[in-house]
């Protein structure tokens, strides 16, 4: 082999094992082009060697520095791209989180706006039925001042026309031991209803059901319940139980001797008609509605009134139901403390329904029908009770006590100075 032919296997093993690009051949075909130019022995081998040998490494170091400056733009604009899609990324980030915080306190604050809605609704709700309730007691007791009047009378009347009718079996039952010649002249003829044992409630359903064996019970329930309808419309009523009728003279007459409290109230007291069962029936709805939502004053204002009215009418129910309601209000009153509004309201209360009889009474007697003294009275309990709302009876007898004190104090010490002018005119007369 020549050496030019060593010379370009050299030159091709070089460049395959450093893979050089083009320019790298060229040169080395330029080398050959130079050793064919001056022929194969005017060059000596050990200079071709090295030219061979040193143009392809220079081509490396170029390639080197080339790619090295590639590789550091590229990374360069990794780093860049990377850091600029970093910042995109916690841009995004941000919005997110400040939407989310958004919609938090939106979400807070429509929670927080539905609460204060719930809150002034359930406010506005328990101060209606508060009022409600105030009105519809203030209205109950009203009621049961007019049911004590004269108009209670009207009222019986007036049922007495829609269930009276012929005896029945069972009217007679009832009647039995007043009607029996041998028994009648023990029962205290028109009062025999409190001690024949016939009228109270469990004796009239006994009554119905010995009435007849041939009768089912719902006929006895019937006949017992339209008994007991007839005779609690009638003036002297369906007692509460039995009497005995010496124990009853006997006590109604220690209270007439002691107290003055007539025969008549006693009976009265002991007995209820249809329109006393209503009236004591509209007391408690009226002490149900107050129970718990009445002020002091209030609750006292109602107990004052239905006082007088189950005292003038001899309601028993009505009584019973006053008393509970005087209970409460007692505990009402040491548990605010308010002890004035407590007699306030007794005296407002008593006053306004002693009004309320009042005109009913005086429309009676001056012979006025029903209606108007229905209407007298439903006005003058509505003036009274605006008349008193902003009025506290107490003040207004502190006032007049400290008056009273003062006048009383003048009057004495005018009397000692009267006494003593006289003690001097008598001295120097003598």
């Amino acid at each position: 082999m020549s050496k030019l032919d060593r010379f370009r296997k050299l030159g091709r093993r070089t460049g395959s094992s450093t893979r050089q690009p083009e320019p790298a051949e060229e040169k080395t075909v330029s080398v050959d082009s130079q050793t064919s130019e001056h022929g194969s022995g005017d060059l000596p081998t050990d200079e071709l060697e090295a030219n061979t040998i040193e143009r392809p490494m220079a081509g490396t170091d170029e390639i080197r520095d080339t790619v090295g400056s590639f590789s550091r733009k590229a990374a360069s604009t990794v780093a860049e791209a990377t850091a600029a899609a970093a910042e995109r990324v916690q841009d995004a980030s941000s919005k997110v989180v400040s939407a989310t915080d958004s919609l938090s306190q939106g979400a807070r604050r429509r929670t927080e706006d539905a609460a204060a809605a719930a809150q002034r609704l359930g406010d506005g709700t328990t101060r209606t039925w508060e009022a409600t309730a105030s009105v519809a007691s203030q209205l109950m007791a009203g009621t049961q001042t007019l049911l004590a009047s004269n108009l209670s009378m009207d009222l019986n009347d007036l049922l007495q026309a829609m269930v009276k009718g012929s005896a029945t079996i069972y009217d007679k039952a009832m009647d039995a031991n007043y009607l029996d010649p041998l028994l009648r002249s023990d029962l205290g003829g028109s009062y025999h209803r409190l001690f024949d044992g016939g009228h109270t409630l469990g004796g009239a359903f006994r009554a119905a059901r010995d009435a007849s064996p041939d009768d089912t019970l719902m006929q006895e329930t019937l006949g017992a319940v339209q008994g007991l309808l007839r005779d609690g419309t009638t003036l002297r009523g369906l007692p509460l139980a039995n009497w005995d009728k010496g124990t009853f003279d006997s006590m109604a007459g220690s209270l007439d001797s002691t107290f003055g409290i007539p025969k008549s109230w006693f009976y009265d007291l002991n007995t209820y008609d249809a329109a006393e069962l209503l009236g004591g029936t509209v007391g408690a709805v009226a002490l149900i509605f107050g129970w718990n939502r009445a002020d002091t004053e209030t609750f006292a204002k109602l107990v004052g009134s239905m006082g007088l009215s189950a005292a003038m009418s001899a309601n028993p129910l009505l009584l019973v139901v006053t008393v509970v309601a005087l209970a409460r209000s007692v505990h009402k009153a040491r548990q605010t403390g308010e002890y004035a509004e407590f007699v306030d309201g007794q005296l407002k209360g008593g006053f306004s329904a002693g009004a309320t009889l009042s005109a009913v009474a005086l429309v009676g007697i001056a012979g006025g029908p029903a209606g108007l003294a229905l209407l007298v009275g439903i006005t003058t309990a509505i003036l009274v009770n605006l008349a008193t709302n902003k009025l506290s009876l107490v003040a207004m007898s502190r006032v007049v006590a400290k008056h009273a004190v003062a006048a009383a104090k003048e009057a004495r010490a005018m009397a000692k100075q009267q006494a003593c002018g006289l003690v001097d005119s008598l001295a120097v007369g003598t």
